[in-house]
């Protein structure tokens, strides 16, 4: 215990930024999922967002947020993006 917290301090002094693509090809689970909003400006979807982050924050998932318009290209794009990413899952 001693010797992770020491790592995890000197890491944090160096300015590291755990790297979440690499911990998730060494994790046996997926830690991150997806969010896609629609009409990232309306503040509805900036409170939505807000509180699934405290959610998934809570749990220690990581969060990929990304926002769609009101047409359906764009939607899909975004929804792409997600799985591109390799989320273990989306919400919507």
């Amino acid at each position: 215990a001693e010797t992770t917290r020491r790592v995890l301090e000197v890491a944090e002094s160096m300015g590291y930024v755990r790297d979440i693509r690499a911990a998730e090809l060494a994790s046996t689970a997926p830690t991150t999922v997806g969010l896609l909003i629609r009409g990232a400006e309306r503040s509805f979807y900036g409170d939505v967002a807000a509180k699934v982050q405290a959610e998934t924050d809570l749990r220690e998932i990581d969060l990929l947020v990304v926002s769609g318009s009101d047409d359906h290209a764009s939607q899909v794009r975004a929804l792409n993006n997600l799985l591109g990413h390799g989320v273990a899952g989306i919400m919507v």
